[in-house]
């Protein structure tokens, strides 16, 4: 990633002014085949609840969508899928049994089956074909080629590797766009409906031109609103954006809401591991990642900072902090995938030796104490209550962090103290000598497990996580154990609660891209 400069906020600046976007359509009979039988298949099975045609319906659409953005041969990118393939061909043999060979849904599903085993065999790349004569009629400038799904994005680029225009060609997922100047053009993969969250890659280009890859069969929306602002040739005004091409009269089509790949967080949230027992007391509120390699993740939605890679920097800075409300596909975290836990808390308890079993304990109760006021009296009466018991910082917000799982103390002992009284814990002056016994072992623990982070990630070829979406890495020569970073794939907007235990562990969810198989064994 090369610096911003002040020309390149000019050059960024003739992209609005200056800019136009095209629909490039593109045909291909065996594809269109292919998807209007997933779409027959999806209309005859709605309504169904049983697990297998569920099943079917989830693993169709996403070979589908897979299908859509994929530069490579259909024949390559079907091996690539092949995992998915076999769940399909799975669900269809019981759908059989179950239904009988007669079920309208069950025959809609051979006849897609049998269109997705004729595509496969094909070595066509009308996609790739379409990237690759744009890129080379710009080989002297800078190209872009958006990729919806940020665990394509390796893929795509080494497809490209022998071509004359790749030293120029960068293949960037929608949250990485932004981090570069502007380019002479950029070719849009997938469909507007695919980008929603993402917007800005059509509506705040950076480019002059702006090539959208449409499917023929595809029923597409007309641009997001502020999308005018690629379109206008003269003045500060940009022009009104172009719709996408008229449909040949008559032609069936598939709804793009229906072909971007919409991840299935209700089944997601199925595969998560089983609670051991809990009183509910121990919940928190957590927010849901997709990870590469067939993962996901809860993580602690209160937490202040989550640790990321940034494999564009270099050095010690490659290891940054953001919020975790605020991480995004194409993010790399990292997590503790050995030994369980949140690192700096197994760090501080090494550090705490045999009396960290007993401050543990004595935390976890001021916290279940608060939960169970909470629960009682609810968030705004206890807030009352804190206050006229002079904790004067009591807040709704402030109560919630509280509660959370990384809150060991409150900053100011009287406020603390007050706090301890009114959720009823007796000596709570020796509760505060125990919280900082805890928290001062968590600073220490912080400031030897930053620098052994930045001593790992610092100088580690980070080409197998850009390509792969995911590596570990050893801390203090393997003697701290190993973290891993994970790509994120997809997020969550909305809040869940969660027990306390399931927060930073990653859990398979069976489901995901093929050819991340192997990809853990990655190493820093």
């Amino acid at each position: 990633m090369t610096p911003i400069t002040l020309a390149d906020a000019d050059a960024l600046h003739s992209c609005y002014v200056q800019g136009s976007v095209s629909w490039e359509p593109l045909e291909h009979a065996g594809f269109e085949q292919f998807s209007l039988d997933v779409a027959a298949f999806l209309r005859d099975a709605s309504g169904r609840e049983d697990h297998h045609t569920i099943s079917a319906c989830r693993e169709l659409k996403a070979i589908r969508s897979a299908f859509t953005i994929s530069v490579e041969p259909f024949s390559r990118c079907g091996e690539r899928i092949s995992p998915r393939l076999r769940i399909l061909e799975h669900s269809a043999s019981i759908m059989k049994t179950g239904f009988g060979e007669d079920d309208p849904a069950v025959s809609r599903l051979e006849q897609a089956l049998s269109s997705l085993d004729e595509l496969g065999r094909s070595a066509e790349t009308p996609l790739g074909d379409m990237v690759a004569d744009i890129a080379s009629r710009h080989a002297s400038g800078r190209v872009a080629l958006v990729c919806p799904k940020a665990s394509a994005v390796a893929t795509t680029q080494e497809f490209f590797g022998g071509h004359v225009f790749a030293p120029q060609l960068d293949v960037v997922a929608p949250s990485e766009l932004a981090k570069h100047p502007a380019f002479s053009v950029i070719i849009v993969l997938g469909t507007p409906y695919w980008y929603r969250g993402n917007e800005h890659v059509l509506t705040v280009p950076r480019a002059e031109h702006v090539h959208m890859m449409h499917w023929s069969w595809v029923n597409s929306a007309s641009l997001p609103e502020r999308a005018a602002l690629v379109g206008g040739r003269s003045g500060a005004e940009p022009g009104i954006a172009p719709s996408p091409p008229a449909a040949r009269r008559n032609a069936p089509k598939v709804d793009e809401q229906e072909v971007a790949e919409v991840t299935d967080w209700v089944y997601i949230r199925e595969r998560r591991p089983p609670d051991g027992p809990r009183d509910g007391q121990d919940d928190v509120e957590a927010l849901l990642f997709v990870l590469a390699g067939d993962r996901a993740v809860y993580l602690d939605a209160l937490s202040k900072k989550q640790e990321v890679v940034e494999p564009d920097l270099d050095g010690e800075e490659r290891v940054q902090k953001k919020d975790t409300d605020g991480l995004a596909p194409g993010d790399h975290i990292l997590l503790r995938t050995e030994g369980g836990g949140r690192l700096v808390r197994v760090a501080a308890d090494a550090q705490l030796g045999s009396r960290a079993t007993f401050l543990r304990d004595r935390q976890s109760e001021w916290k279940r104490r608060l939960r169970v006021k909470i629960y009682e009296l609810g968030i705004r009466r206890l807030e009352a209550d804190l206050r006229a018991a002079d904790c004067a910082i009591a807040s709704y917000q402030n109560i919630r962090n509280w509660a959370a799982p990384y809150s060991i103390k409150l900053r100011d002992e009287d406020h603390f103290l007050a706090l301890l009284r009114v959720i009823g814990l007796n000596r709570p002056s020796e509760y505060w000598e125990w919280m900082k016994e805890i928290d001062s072992a968590h600073r220490r623990a912080g400031r030897v497990l930053a620098s052994q982070l930045r001593e790992a990630v610092r100088d580690a070829d980070v080409d197998p996580l850009v390509r792969f979406g995911r590596m570990k890495f050893s801390l203090g020569d393997g003697e701290g154990g190993e973290m891993e970073a994970f790509r994120i794939e997809d997020a969550d907007a909305e809040p869940h609660v969660v027990p306390e235990q399931l927060l930073g562990q990653p859990f398979p969810i069976h489901v995901g891209d093929a050819g991340a198989e192997n990809d853990g064994d990655q190493e820093g």
